[in-house]
């Protein structure tokens, strides 16, 4: 029983290694195409010197600076309004004592079942009616709030023992101490 498990764990790993260097055949050609001349750019083996002359000519023909300082400012202003957010949202839901939080958390876990791709035409059309096309903030908005991030995190909140709050209370914190 063994020998067999470990010659069915041999096929199934050279299977593996052999899809893995068919996907990775595009990728080495890709790269081996970007380092050399132009004119041998169909053979698998390049067979000129390494030049990075096709680097610097795409890199000074497209504006990757501007494009990378454009996707730094969205990335960091999305993440920190997100991460505020969510865990105002997930410390509410999960900590306070809201009538309503069971029902809001049900409604908020609903939107994880939403795939994101049935969302992208309300959310276009109401940047559209918001003027909020083509700008930062307009990108910014959709992701501002994630149910997914209030999940994880009230879920991290509800394994924080109460009697810490209570304790913190008893020492003088308040809600926003806490």
């Amino acid at each position: 029983m063994n020998i067999i498990r470990k010659g069915t764990d041999s096929v199934i790993t050279t299977i593996a290694f052999v899809i893995a260097f068919i996907w990775l055949i595009p990728l080495i050609w890709m790269l081996g195409t970007a380092f050399t001349e132009p004119s041998f750019s169909m053979s698998l083996f390049p067979k000129t010197g390494f030049t990075l002359k096709n680097i610097v000519y795409v890199w000074n023909a497209v504006p990757f600076k501007t494009y990378y300082i454009n996707t730094l400012i969205l990335v960091t202003v999305t993440f920190i309004i997100q991460i505020f957010t969510s865990t105002m949202a997930a410390y509410a839901l999960a900590v306070m004592d809201l009538k309503w939080a069971k029902y809001v958390f049900i409604v908020i876990f609903m939107q994880i079942i939403i795939p994101n791709d049935v969302l992208i035409t309300p959310n276009f059309m109401t940047l559209k009616d918001l003027n909020l096309i083509n700008t930062k903030l307009g990108i910014m908005i959709p992701f501002l709030g994630t149910a997914f991030g209030i999940f994880l995190l009230r879920q991290h909140f509800k394994t924080i023992p109460k009697s810490l709050s209570e304790a913190a209370r008893i020492d003088g914190a308040n809600t926003w101490q806490i």
